[in-house]
């Protein structure tokens, strides 16, 4: 038997031949489905599966039709119709009451399965247990390994190189962010292979020390030799009596080469330098006097010319091993900082008897390299006959190495096994997996005689114009992508590695099959694709986007005339174009929308602008939040806010950036649903349309938070960070709405009608994002270490790893077209593609790709593909194959109502005296006297600067509900009786600046907020307003209100108790 290798393009029914394969197994052994093991990569990948046979058994046993009648048929001519019938019958019968051996699972789930069988042979505890969450558990061994901050002084240095090289690339300031983002780097197979190796040698200090010594001598040997070579130059220069000024060009001349290199500037030449070099009169220009120019030709013939030859000799023998030692000195904090994460890893690991589901892959190599696969299969107690791998493109090394023995042993024993996988939809690189083995890798190990490759040709999936569409693009596309990387590989003007030519050339070996033929089935012909090319106007400040979102509103109403929007699916490169094009959507307020992608309500600036409130009203005193706070409040604005505006920050200077409300009152009393809503208010994010989903689902969640959880601002901030974060709007599956899905999530599915709206990504990595390389070396002294991390950067290109580099651009590049073969193959019946129309000729993204090949008239030769060209509109730049297709015109649809404005409750010291005070007013009972009272004249007196006040506020709480018309006219009455008081008559006569319940801001700690504050030139007076019996604390307290005071320069100041009741002013 033959391991069979399904190399199936995009909707070629994979998962149709995967079943037909399986159910060829059990109707040959019914009892086979025993001995069968299919793996996936997900487990909605493996449900799928699991359904799929057990509805095609159900179909078989009732006699219903299937697609795979046919097959079984002619592979058990002597079963009959009757007999395949009871025949799946009886395997249907026998799955079900023998589930557990019904073996489809994920693969992570199989190996983790044997990994258990082999717990007591790798030195595991029994009753371990599995984290799936793999970055909540790195988060914590980052805050393990931050805690050793000051007392470990070379991970000090670690860190402070870090937080140097992102300061020098711009990025976030945010460290501990940016070290757990990094941090995943200690799963990637690469560094666990070499992991042992790399923490016993890094905590060597006298190994770490020698292997920075050598990394510096050649360093600082290339560049002090470059010196003194430019130094002995410019020495002799001025022995001849001549300055740089002399030379051509100056400076930018030959002669300027000597100052760059005797600075440790710039050591590379530019075409001057070269063209000086044993050809004198390129040392001085054509007006040069004769005398000058007579002493430069005997100089440069006498030495200058020999120094260049030096610096060229040295920059040709020694260049590489400098610029190489420098990126490894440069980025060896990072292979530091990943070490000591690693050791805190392994820790908790212990501590907690724990393994990480990225662990069990490298704890089963283990176990395959020491036994052989007999002895595997009697320790797992269920040796499988075949295996059928599905999605084999996005296998990693470690995946392929652990089943490799198994299907071996199966294939040993003349036993079927499959593979089933699309190298053109290998977009998971990035977590391990090698489209290389699906290419090449299972030949060469397996042995080509061992293999049958088949090819899936029919697309099932898509109506034909589509079809010929992505035939014609992706048959010329992955040439034009490999000229493209040739040609820029010839721009480095490098000796290019034969391996790295190999590699680009696999680009085209990938797609050589990638056109499909349109089956001959119902509904089939015809389809849509239209591919718009946007423009940006510099002029007036508009970037190609909003030309997008312009042209995306006009064709929506259009479309939507002939599907409904649950029809439309957005696909998007980022969670980031997903929020933009959400914002988009929701703000033109006449759209549905879902995504599990873009509706994270963090994703809001309003939100964000909500918790940066709360996180300042519960520590007013953090310089970061009052930063975040204000700049998420500008952001609302629409101004954009350096943060060198905001250094030196005090009270005042917060309060000018910020509406005054947001200090008037005492939002810190104020519940958490009431906070929300007062705080939406006083920044007016009822008047953002698009934002008020998102808040109104912050009120949702802190809504059921409160039900649920300690509602307290501080604990309800710290769930927030741990689980607020990947909450999103919650919309009813059965809503007639479009979906915005990332290409990764898409992948696998289908939609009627696909919009990409944002067709522009690089096909090349993003070079401001940390892009690691990790790589080795045979040249001393980098063969220290096994492995080493470096940015993936041009900067490579002179070092001894530029074939590492070139090899990833390929790579990245093969990402990259394989991300959009993905996106254009998801539409069923049209595809409309908006991208940047480029102002030049590029080849940098996919949408300079897709340009071109529309564009340019066509070279193939096959007349079966379709050209481009002819649909091209060029003074549109629009291109348009076929018609829309009508759907069912009776589908209805449920009608949905939008709100025209967001309703906030305004008057909020009622909701919260109503809602604090359920008990205030009991009928029963005699009012105010059991009213909360403290807390309500707080609220009242906050509200009254002179007496014509009270009416006013009295007023509002009897029309409001608050109070009855009993309870007004007694609490006006007692308030206009107080404040007529001889000593009180003074403070609320308007002669005063008064500053009710306004906040002082105490450095370093929380704030303060008296009750009244009065002001008149440099004298204040504070009042505290009381309620009850007197209290030795309360004069402490205003005792600190008069210190702070104080300390504000105020040259007089004056400090009352007033117990209101009482009629009571006590000095203090």
């Amino acid at each position: 038997m033959v391991l069979k290798i399904y190399r199936s393009s995009a909707g070629s029914g994979k998962t149709f031949k995967l079943t037909e394969e399986y159910l060829k197994l059990v109707f040959a052994d019914p009892f086979k489905y025993q001995k069968i093991l299919a793996v996936t990569f997900t487990n909605k990948a493996t449900e799928e599966m699991k359904n799929r046979i057990l509805t095609e058994l159900y179909k078989l046993a009732q006699n219903q039709p299937s697609g795979h009648t046919e097959t079984l048929q002619k592979t058990f001519p002597n079963l009959g119709d009757k007999g395949i019938s009871s025949r799946a019958k009886l395997i249907l019968q026998l799955i079900l009451y023998d589930y557990s051996h019904f073996s489809i699972s994920t693969i992570d789930s199989f190996f983790q399965k044997v990994v258990k069988g082999f717990s007591r042979e790798i030195g595991i505890q029994y009753g371990y247990n599995v984290e799936l969450n793999t970055q909540s558990v790195l988060d914590r061994a980052v805050d393990q390994m931050m805690l050793k901050i000051g007392e470990d002084k070379q991970l000090n240095n670690w860190l402070e190189d870090f937080a140097a090289n992102r300061q020098e690339q711009g990025s976030s300031w945010d460290l501990k962010s940016s070290i757990q983002k990094f941090a995943g780097q200690i799963t990637k197979e690469e560094f666990q292979q070499n992991e042992t190796s790399l923490k016993a040698k890094l905590s060597e200090k006298s190994f770490l020390s020698a292997f920075i010594k050598k990394l510096s001598s050649i360093v600082n040997d290339f560049e002090n030799g470059m010196q003194a070579i430019g130094q002995e130059a410019i020495d002799c220069i001025k022995k001849a009596g001549l300055d740089i000024s002399d030379f051509s060009y100056k400076e930018s001349g030959v002669a300027g080469y000597f100052i760059k290199i005797s600075e440790k500037l710039d050591f590379i030449p530019g075409t001057r330098a070269k063209d000086g070099l044993d050809n004198t009169e390129k040392w001085y220009s054509k007006k040069t006097e004769e005398d000058i120019k007579a002493r430069i030709t005997q100089l440069v013939d006498s030495s200058l010319n020999g120094l260049l030859h030096q610096a060229f000799n040295k920059l040709e023998t020694d260049y590489r091993s400098f610029k190489s030692a420098q990126e490894v000195k440069r980025y060896l904090f990072m292979l530091g900082i990943l070490t000591d994460i690693s050791s805190q890893l392994s820790e908790i690991r212990e501590d907690e008897n724990l393994m990480l589901i990225s662990d069990v892959n490298q704890l089963l190599r283990k176990v395959i390299d020491d036994n052989d696969t007999p002895f595997l299969y009697e320790k797992m107690g269920n040796r499988y006959m075949h295996f059928l791998v599905d999605e084999f493109q996005d296998t990693s090394q470690f995946q392929w190495q652990n089943i490799k023995p198994l299907i071996k042993n199966s294939l040993d024993s003349n036993q079927m096994n499959l593979i089933v996988g699309d190298i053109k939809q290998s977009i998971y690189r990035w977590r391990g997996g090698d489209w290389s083995m699906l290419l090449k890798g299972v030949e060469q190990e397996i042995g080509d005689e061992l293999i049958e490759s088949v090819s899936l040709k029919e697309n099932w999936r898509s109506r034909k114009n589509i079809i010929d569409f992505n035939n014609a693009v992706f048959s010329q596309g992955a040439e034009w992508v490999k000229n493209s990387i040739e040609n820029q590989l010839k721009e480095f003007d490098i000796e290019i590695d034969e391996t790295v030519l190999l590699s680009n050339q696999q680009i085209t070996e990938a797609f050589k099959d990638v056109v499909q033929d349109c089956p001959e089935k119902e509904n089939n012909e015809g389809g849509q694709v239209e591919v718009r090319f946007c423009r940006s106007d510099k002029e007036k400040g508009a970037h190609w986007k909003d030309d997008v979102h312009q042209q995306l509103e006009l064709s929506l109403d259009s479309i939507l005339e002939n599907c409904h929007q649950k029809d439309i699916t957005f696909l998007v490169r980022t969670k980031a174009e997903a929020n933009e094009l959400a914002d988009f959507l929701l703000a033109a307020g006449k759209y549905n929308i879902l995504s599990k992608e873009a509706l994270f309500i963090n994703s809001s600036p309003a939100v964000r602008l909500l918790i940066s409130a709360l996180k300042f009203i519960n520590e007013s005193a953090d310089f970061i939040n009052a930063v975040n706070l204000i700049v998420a409040y500008y952001d609302i604005l629409g101004h954009k806010l350096h943060y060198q505006e905001l250094i030196g920050l005090n009270l005042e200077k917060i309060k000018a950036f910020l509406p005054a409300e947001f200090f008037s009152i005492r939002l810190k009393e104020l519940s958490l649903y009431d906070l929300i809503e007062r705080l939406s208010s006083l920044f007016k994010l009822n008047e953002i349309r698009h934002e008020w989903a998102y808040i109104q689902a912050l009120n949702d969640v802190v809504l059921e938070y409160s039900q649920n959880q300690k509602a307290d601002l501080a604990s309800f901030l710290e769930w927030w960070e741990e689980f607020g974060l990947e909450k999103s709007i919650q919309v009813p599956d059965d809503l007639d709405a479009m979906e915005i899905m990332t290409i990764h999530k898409a992948k696998g599915l289908d939609f009627k009608v696909v919009i990409i709206p944002y067709l522009d990504w690089s096909l090349d990595h993003n070079t401001t994002q940390e892009n690691i390389l990790w790589t080795s070396s045979h040249v001393e002294p980098f063969n220290d270490f096994e492995l080493l991390p470096l940015k993936y950067s041009k900067k490579l290109i002179p070092s001894i790893y530029v074939n590492e580099y070139c090899q990833e651009r390929v790579a990245a590049a093969m990402d990259s077209l394989n991300v959009l073969y993905v996106a254009l193959t998801r539409a069923v019946d049209s595809m409309l593609i908006f991208s940047k129309l480029p102002e030049k000729e590029n080849s940098k993204t996919v949408g300079d790709l897709l340009f071109n090949l529309i564009k340019k008239e066509s070279t193939t030769q096959n007349t079966k593909l379709i050209k481009l060209n002819d649909f091209w509109e060029e003074e549109d730049a629009h291109f348009t194959y076929g018609s829309p297709v009508l759907v069912d015109e009776n589908l209805e649809v449920e009608k949905t109502y939008k709100l025209d404005n967001y309703i906030i409750n305004t008057d909020f010291l009622n909701v919260r005296v109503k809602h604090e005070h359920a008990d205030v007013f009991d009928p029963e009972k005699e009012s105010p006297a059991k009213l909360n009272y403290g807390k309500l004249m707080h609220e009242i007196l906050a509200q009254i600067k002179v007496p014509s006040d009270i009416k006013k506020v009295i007023n509002d709480l009897f029309t409001d509900g608050i109070l009855n018309e009993k309870e007004k006219i007694s609490i006006q009455t007692k308030l206009s009786k107080a404040l007529s008081q001889a000593d009180v008559k003074d403070w609320f006569s308007g002669k005063y600046k008064v500053l009710n319940e306004n906040p002082i801001l105490i450095p370093n700690q929380d704030y303060k907020i008296p009750d009244r504050v009065m002001l008149d030139g440099n004298k204040a007076l504070v009042v505290d307003y009381k309620f009850g019996a007197e209290h030795a604390s309360h004069k402490l307290q205003l005792a600190e209100y008069k210190h702070f005071l104080t300390e504000m320069d105020f040259k007089e100041v004056e400090g009352y108790l007033w117990y209101v009741d009482e009629g009571k002013i006590v000095a203090v």
